[in-house]
């Protein structure tokens, strides 16, 4: 019997050490203004005072914000606590550009954005003077709308992007060159529709789905390569774009392919790879371009 007490009471010691030693968290967010640019972060306190950051992002900016602007790496957030004014620092580093955040700045003509961001939102929506953009290799997603209707936009590059998102540069009409980095997947609805100004396209050998409409309007675009990795060209995803002279398939088989203007079918050439015509010259849409040549090596 006195064993059993001895037994229970060791496993209530050992329960109660397990009780005090757990820590229960906070989640806390704050907010900073920093050259006209307001960050928040997110972060968590543990019942012994120790401080995890959680995130930290770009969610606003005042109305005045103009010209090149910089987003640091890190931002340091302090405060006064307690009667005697004890000092209180979480420094974060900046990991978002938060949805809309920049939409319709007006004054905006260039941003750095550091290594530490990783998602950008539809955050450059109407920047119509934002003239050029280049994306760190940390980003990995960016938002539907996210530089839709910056007219004035001529270069944008990014290189480690999952996707290029639905209305990603709609009405971007001073684009003229794009490289579709080899990360990228899908070439979303809308993506490029409206470039009027976009010459030449590079499209990564990763993208297996050009989705509807992705390059309508591209009325400047006079030659695309479509990589052997593309398996869906979907609905008007050429629509309007009237001088298109030369497309180059590189797939040995046609891939699946909705429709072609007539206009196109009639004026523009179709390279396919080498002892691939006949297969192009019986599947549709592909059978009714007018120029098919069998030249190129997949």
């Amino acid at each position: 019997m006195k064993h059993l007490s001895n037994s229970l009471i060791k496993s209530f010691i050992v329960l109660l050490a397990l009780f005090c030693s757990t820590s229960t968290l906070q989640a806390t967010e704050v907010q900073l203004r920093q050259n006209g640019i307001v960050y928040f972060i997110w972060y968590e306190t543990d019942n012994h005072g120790n401080i995890t950051v959680t995130n930290c992002y770009v969610g606003g900016h005042d109305p005045e914000l103009s010209g090149n602007i910089i987003i640091p790496s890190n931002v340091t957030y302090e405060e006064k606590q307690g009667s005697r004014g004890k000092k209180f620092t979480v420094t974060a580093d900046v990991r978002e550009i938060g949805n809309g955040v920049f939409s319709n700045c007006k004054g905006l003509t260039g941003i750095t954005i550091p290594p530490t961001i990783q998602r950008i939102g539809d955050s450059f929506t109407g920047c119509t003077n934002l003239k050029s953009i280049s994306l760190p290799s940390s980003v990995t997603q960016i938002g539907s709308d996210i530089f839709l209707n910056c007219t004035s936009l001529e270069t944008a590059t990014m290189s480690n992007v999952e996707a290029i998102p639905t209305n990603a540069f709609y009405n971007c009409t001073s684009l003229k060159h794009f490289t579709i980095p080899e990360s990228v997947s899908t070439i979303g609805v809308y993506a490029f529709c409206n470039c009027t100004g976009l010459e030449s396209v590079t499209i990564g050998e990763h993208v297996t789905e050009i989705s509807s409409c992705a390059f309508m309007k591209c009325s400047s675009l006079t030659e695309v390569s479509i990589p052997s990795s593309v398996e869906l060209i979907d609905y008007g995803a050429f629509f309007e774009c009237f001088n298109l002279e030369t497309i180059n398939s590189y797939s040995p088989t046609p891939p699946e392919c909705r429709d072609f203007d007539a206009k196109i079918l009639e004026k523009a050439t179709l390279h396919v790879p080498v002892g691939a015509d006949k297969i192009y010259s019986k599947t549709y849409p592909w059978k009714n371009f007018k120029h098919i040549i069998a030249d190129l090596q997949p």
